[in-house]
């Protein structure tokens, strides 16, 4: 077979084809992982079957894992984004791996009774430097897992539904406040952000709604980090302020 300079990837998947046949070698598709630190080639159960029978390992090694719900929740509340302590912050979208479970404790309580308690079992073995592995997993504990993350993804699409319109309502909120403090005579006074800020948090701080989750937000360079609604009004009326004066 010729090569010619301009190849597609049919055309460099036939050739590869063809040097297997010529020197009657098995040709398996896999997927390939950690190619810059240890080559790894991950299978299916039937290409594993066929790499074992062509390539004859002296040793093939294999591991059950144990079910554990509080793995697979740990597991699905980090794919979404979540660390330790998030669930914990005002106005938080995540929920706490044990309200997870709380919620699945039914379902935990059966699965946990199972005569097997292993869900997936890994298969690997080495040749020329190279791994060769596949996973399988038992569909309850796939179906379980799905279950968890669709949960805990529905629960985030709902807390971000409930923290913008509070976002909302507090900003709407917040707008008559704003028109108020750019009406402050003392607060007009003052030249520049950071004297502006010192006069807003001793004689409205109390009124301003800290924000839901926490959020900071620096309202202009050298200022201190506060809270994003203080910041908000700070440049909003100084705003007002700046429109009228024009």
């Amino acid at each position: 077979m010729s090569l010619s300079t301009h190849q597609d990837l049919a055309s460099i998947l036939a050739s590869v084809e063809d040097a297997c046949a010529e020197t009657q070698a098995v040709l398996i598709r896999g997927r390939f992982s950690g190619m810059d630190v240890s080559p790894v080639i991950k299978l299916e159960h039937v290409e594993m079957l066929s790499a074992i029978k062509a390539e004859r390992p002296a040793a093939v090694f294999y591991s059950r894992n144990r079910f554990s719900a509080d793995s697979f929740i740990l597991s699905s509340l980090v794919a979404n984004g979540w660390k330790e302590g998030l669930d914990e912050r005002p106005g938080s979208r995540f929920p706490g791996p044990e309200q997870v479970r709380e919620h699945f404790k039914g379902q935990i309580d059966a699965l946990e009774l199972r005569d097997d308690p292993h869900f997936e079992i890994e298969i690997c073995y080495s040749r020329d430097g190279c791994v060769r592995t596949m996973e399988f997993a038992e569909q309850w504990a796939e179906d379980f897992y799905g279950e968890v993350a669709d949960f805990i993804e529905a629960y985030i699409a709902d807390a971000e539904i409930d923290n913008d319109e509070a976002e909302l309502r507090a900003k709407a909120a917040m707008q008559s406040l704003i028109e108020e403090v750019a009406m402050d005579v003392g607060f007009r006074a003052i030249r520049g952000l950071p004297k502006r800020l010192i006069y807003l948090q001793k004689h409205y701080g109390t009124r301003i709604p800290a924000h839901s989750r926490g959020r900071l937000d620096r309202p202009a360079q050298h200022i201190e980090l506060v809270d994003l609604h203080v910041s908000i009004v700070l440049k909003e009326a100084s705003k007002l302020i700046a429109s009228e004066e024009m």
